[in-house]
């Protein structure tokens, strides 16, 4: 049976994606690093924002997360766009395709329970361990191709979600968690574990054999 010209093309972008494994997590070290230390900073202000000035609404926590959210994606997209550049490719080739079509769907999940908790001015801190859970499924769709290190983080994120929102949302009636408790959990989790991530897959020269003795 011949293969479709998409099945083709999606099979090409997986080699491709494959190949490059190496080049990628040398990327992801230093995004990983940036986005890491910024999640930790704006934890941080908010943490101290709350502490000063009660009132860290639900609209400011989403907004500022957002932010942040666009800065990352931005000098992502910054450093591929050079890159493609570089190597003389198209910056929109079938590999991005293949990878944004493969995060896409826990993309979408996210965004629309955080609008959804949002509109409806529910507690907002819990969309935290929703965005756990859906970052580490996006991570997880890339596993075929991926670094072993991105598939440890997603599982790391995966379980982080699942295993602490059941307390979390038990909190809630007791404690009257809000976005401050957010703004915790953020910064322990989207801020340590991409630090932690960049610190492992930093990328090290191999010390020369003929130069050891």
């Amino acid at each position: 049976m011949a293969i479709s010209e998409n099945a083709r093309e999606q099979l090409e972008a997986m080699r491709s994606l494959m190949d490059r494994a190496a080049i990628y997590r040398a990327i992801s070290a230093p995004l990983a690093l940036g986005a890491g230390l910024l999640t930790v900073l704006v934890s941080m202000g908010m943490i101290w924002y709350f502490g000063r000035y009660p009132g860290l609404t639900p609209t400011i926590f989403v907004l500022a997360w957002v932010a942040v959210l666009g800065a990352v994606l931005f000098a992502g997209g910054l450093v591929l766009f050079r890159g493609a550049r570089h190597r003389g490719e198209a910056f929109v080739s079938p590999r991005m395709r293949f990878a944004f079509a493969q995060v896409l769907p826990s993309a979408l999940a996210a965004a629309s329970i955080t609008f959804w908790h949002w509109l409806m001015i529910y507690q907002i801190a819990p969309v935290v361990f929703y965005w756990m859970v859906f970052y580490g499924l996006a991570l997880l769709s890339m596993d075929e191709y991926a670094p072993r290190a991105i598939v440890v983080l997603g599982w790391c994120f995966l379980l982080a979600g699942l295993l602490t929102a059941p307390v979390f949302y038990l909190g809630l009636e007791r404690f009257g968690a809000g976005p401050v408790d957010g703004a915790y959990a953020m910064g322990c989790t989207f801020g340590l574990f991409h630090i932690v991530f960049a610190i492992c897959v930093w990328p090290r020269r191999r010390r020369d054999p003929a130069t050891a003795a």
